[in-house]
């Protein structure tokens, strides 16, 4: 969906910057700007600054910034869309429904929406205070559960009776076509409920919504599956969300570290120990939509999947996903066919959390699995360890990684690296290492250069893109970040966007959006802006003007070598003349 632009500057313009940033960070006024303490990493010394006549935020130690949605997506996990809906949520502006949902879609939606919070209430009424619930109870209570956790998960009880849901449901005047579609039901029988007789651990969506449920057996029926989960509905798609996400959100913010692991049973138990940052997936494979999710909120985390077969395999694949995302994970070891939900019933919060300080290096934890699994005194155990950590070893992206990881599992094998390097190499089929060519500097390691100081004003000020455009083409330039910028602005004049979130959203380069944050909330852009940009023009159009005539000089003198045409010669030389005079020009202009 696209929001009108208009509508865009209608939402930043009845926002209150100040208001919402204030919830995560108390703020104080010094001059014209307003610091705090940053609410995306931990200090004592504010560094965190926000200009509200700007609607703008940055900080200096971190190095985050942006607009009011910048801030909603990073603080609150949220696409572009889902920042503006919050922010105009708050600001109290309708927004148009997805132009590709009907009417009727957006109806029921938002009645879902509806019935899942009525039915958690209900769920979470019963468990708290109908006998009929007094096991589910008993069963918290021995597995150290305690209210406060019940509390804060909204856990609930289905109840045995399989003919209760669709009761009261239709009591509350649902109709039969919407409980059959709405996920909660059997498809088979429209009457027949998923969840009865089960403790119900309700699902939220990143906005804290009641959107599916995950419900756990409370019977000994051997037919009757441990675990049931809601099927995918218009709210509630699995491998875009994690289980204990919502709860544990303001944590993960101070501490930026975040626990992973199997099911929701472990997340409550982790959290009632006192881990607030324990997530897990939803009944599925752990998937990239989901590292992307925890990429937002964390800096690092730790894996404890169960500490069985099955935990390992799941272990090594959520391991090359993380490595795709660059996000930085060791492994908390359980003990064999046990779980953190086991060793807190069994052995309490206190060792849980002894438990959680064992952790060991992803790569050395995958290597010690796969060394105990083959004979590595024959060279075909060996070939086999090589050929499992393969795959994990080819997704690592950091070079420096990947030729350590090479070198342990060498040294643990008795073979040699280049042995293993020029197997992966052809395993991958990519190139040697040593027939790469040379890179230039990453973008983030050069320095600031007058071409991108002058683009980052212009994207300041963009009524000065139009004089920009006269005197220079993105060829002109030499700097990779001033031509990322100036495209960037070239694509926001075509489709009519001017404001900072759409220039945003068109750079990919996360080292090009921090310095264009960085100038914007120092504003060092903001003084004499008209004649900052002239200036700077001015003296990029002449050193460009300067390097073409020493070309004409280079090409005319190589004409008269090589005996070329009068005729050839001659247009040059009008070319530098037009050249030199509009250099003496801008001088004068300088």
């Amino acid at each position: 969906m696209r929001i009108p632009e208009a509508l865009v500057e209608e939402i930043k313009e009845k926002s209150d910057i100040l208001s919402i940033i204030g919830e995560y960070s108390t703020l104080k006024r010094k001059g014209d700007r307003y610091w705090g303490c940053c609410p995306f990493h931990n200090e004592k010394t504010p560094s965190f600054s926000v200009r509200p006549e700007q609607g703008m935020y940055y900080c200096f130690g971190c190095h985050k910034g942006g607009s009011l949605f910048n801030f909603i997506m990073e603080i609150e996990g949220l696409s572009f869309i889902e920042a503006i809906r919050f922010a105009a949520d708050k600001a109290g502006v309708i927004l148009p429904e997805q132009s590709d949902e009907s009417e009727e879609d957006v109806i029921q939606r938002n009645s879902l929406k509806d019935l899942y919070k009525r039915v958690c209430g209900s769920f979470h009424y019963i468990l708290m205070n109908n006998d009929q619930a007094a096991a589910t109870r008993q069963y918290l209570t021995r597995r150290g559960i305690h209210e406060e956790t019940i509390l804060k998960f909204q856990l609930g009880y289905a109840p045995s009776d399989p003919n209760w849901l669709y009761g009261f449901l239709k009591d509350r005047n649902y109709s039969e076509d919407f409980l059959a579609s709405s996920g909660l039901f059997s498809k088979k029988n429209s009457r027949w409920p998923l969840f009865y007789d089960r403790l119900m651990f309700p699902i939220y969506s990143n906005q804290g919504e009641v959107i599916a449920f995950s419900g756990r057996t409370m019977n000994n029926d051997p037919k009757s599956p441990k675990y049931i989960n809601s099927p995918e509905t218009a709210l509630y798609n699995k491998s875009r969300l994690l289980y204990g996400l919502w709860q544990s959100r303001e944590e993960l913010r101070k501490t930026k570290e975040f626990y992973l692991c199997e099911g929701n049973v472990d997340v409550v138990a982790l959290h009632q120990a006192g881990i607030k940052t324990a997530v897990a997936p939803l009944g599925t494979a752990f998937t990239q939509e989901q590292s992307r999710l925890l990429k937002r909120y964390s800096e690092r985390g730790y894996i404890l999947f169960d500490g069985d077969a099955a935990g390992r395999a799941a272990t090594y694949k959520a391991g090359i996903v993380f490595e795709q995302q660059e996000l930085p994970v060791k492994v908390i070891k359980l003990p064999e066919n046990s779980d953190p939900a086991e060793i807190l019933e069994k052995e309490g919060g206190e060792t849980l959390k002894k438990v959680l300080k064992t952790s060991v290096n992803l790569f050395e934890y995958l290597l010690h699995f796969a060394m105990v699994s083959y004979d590595i005194s024959t060279p075909e155990g060996k070939e086999q360890v090589v050929k499992e950590l393969f795959p994990y070893i080819e997704s690592i992206e950091s070079e420096i990684k990947r030729d350590l990881c090479l070198g342990t599992l060498a040294e643990n094998l008795g073979i040699e690296s280049k042995s293993l390097l020029f197997e992966l190499n052809r395993q991958t089929k990519k190139l040697s290492r040593n027939d790469i060519k040379t890179k230039q500097p990453p973008i983030q390691d050069q320095k600031m250069t007058d071409e991108l100081f002058l683009i980052l004003a212009v994207a300041q000020h963009r009524e000065f893109l139009s004089k920009i455009k006269q005197y220079l083409s993105e060829f002109d330039f030499q700097d990779q970040r001033a031509i990322i910028l100036y495209n960037a602005l070239i694509e926001c004049e075509k489709n009519n966007e001017s404001n900072t979130e759409s220039l945003m959203s068109r750079i990919e380069d996360e080292s090009v959006k921090r310095i264009m944050m960085e100038k914007i909330s120092t504003g060092e852009l903001d003084e004499n802006a008209s004649e900052l940009i002239n200036t700077t023009l001015l003296l990029i159009r002449r050193r460009y003007l300067q390097k073409r005539s020493r070309e004409i000089n280079r090409i005319m003198s190589q004409a008269t070598k090589d005996n070329h045409s009068w005729e050839l010669v001659n247009e040059l030389i009008i070319e530098k003349q037009t050249l030199d005079k509009e250099i003496e020009d801008l001088k004068v202009r300088e």
